[in-house]
């Protein structure tokens, strides 16, 4: 399963139950992946709850609480399915980066010795791909965080991702650099 079809239905089976009204939220916004050109009633109504998350995460009194929870839901979200995709490359990190050129399209997972650069052309997050550009890009702290749940995984050592672009910030893409540590990559 990749990334996004990942996405659609965790956040049809699980996100929605936590929203305002629970299940009663129409999810056509998960089935159908919704359309940024014409967003639904329905696509609206998520992206200003997301915006309204972002825009109080942005007025925590400690934003590290926000940029770890989200952090934690991009991890979690990476071991509620796409965790396989780390299993199966084993401890080779360049398996990891073919298995993910797959999704992202060829030259878009390359690795510079330690040194990994990813290139997302789309934003592969349902909650947010086709919103408006934001403030800024703290919600790709999910996303990194899905990144080192996978790139940890596979080194079964600790990495550092760095979003670099973003999409929703309203850069052509989104852009991470991760570094592995020195000897984990043969």
């Amino acid at each position: 399963m990749n990334r996004k079809t990942f996405f659609k239905n965790f956040v049809h089976g699980g996100v929605w139950a936590a929203l305002p009204g629970g299940w009663n939220i129409p999810v056509s916004f998960a089935q159908d992946g919704g359309d940024a050109s014409s967003p639904s009633r329905d696509d609206r109504f998520l992206h200003r709850w997301i915006g309204s998350l972002l825009e109080n995460f942005r007025k925590m009194k400690n934003p590290e609480e926000a940029v770890s929870l989200l952090e934690s839901c991009g991890r979690d979200c990476a071991k509620r399915g796409s965790i396989q995709m780390a299993h199966e490359a084993g401890e080779n990190v360049d398996n990891l980066l073919k298995a993910l050129e797959t999704h992202l399209g060829a030259g878009n997972a390359v690795r510079d010795g330690d040194r990994i650069t990813l290139r997302y052309p789309e934003c592969y997050c349902p909650l947010v791909s086709g919103m408006p550009p934001q403030k800024d890009s703290a919600w790709c702290d999910c996303s990194r965080g899905w990144l080192l749940e996978m790139f940890e995984t596979v080194t079964g050592e600790a990495v550092q991702v760095r979003l670099e672009q973003s999409i929703l910030r309203g850069d052509p893409q989104c852009r991470f650099t991760i570094r592995i540590p020195p000897g984990s990559v043969p």
